[in-house]
C-alpha cells in the first residue's frame, strides 16, 4: 500500500486512528463508505480493507469516495465506528482542543 494510504492502514491495525460512534449505527460487517482526500488505487483499497478485516475479524466490503475537503487521509465508516484519520479531522480536533 502507497504513500499516506499505507500509513491509513497502518493505523487502522494499531488504533492509532480515533474511533467515535455514529448515533443510530447498526453494528455491521461492511464498510459504509471510505472518504478519502485523494482517489484511491485498487491496492490502497485493498490494504485498507484487509487491515480493517483484521481489525474488526470479519469479511469487509467498502464503497469510496472522494472528498478533497478532507485535504489527506480518509475517514472510514464501519458499522458504528467512524475512524477520523484525516488532516482536516486533525485539524478540527486541535481547533476544538484550543477553544477549550
Amino acid at each position: 500500500v502507497s504513500g499516506a494510504i499505507g500509513g491509513l492502514a497502518t493505523s487502522v491495525n494499531t488504533s492509532m486512528a480515533m474511533p467515535h460512534r455514529a448515533p443510530g449505527s447498526r453494528m455491521g460487517c461492511t464498510v459504509r463508505l471510505i472518504t478519502s482526500a485523494l482517489p484511491l488505487t485498487e491496492a490502497d483499497k485493498a490494504g485498507l480493507v484487509d487491515a480493517l478485516a483484521k481489525r474488526h475479524g470479519k469479511r469487509v466490503e467498502a464503497e469510496v469516495v472522494v472528498d478533497e475537503t478532507l485535504i489527506g487521509g480518509a475517514r472510514i465508516q464501519i458499522g458504528d465506528e467512524v475512524i477520523h484519520a484525516s488532516v482536516r479531522d486533525t485539524l478540527d480536533q486541535m481547533k476544538q482542543a484550543l477553544a477549550a
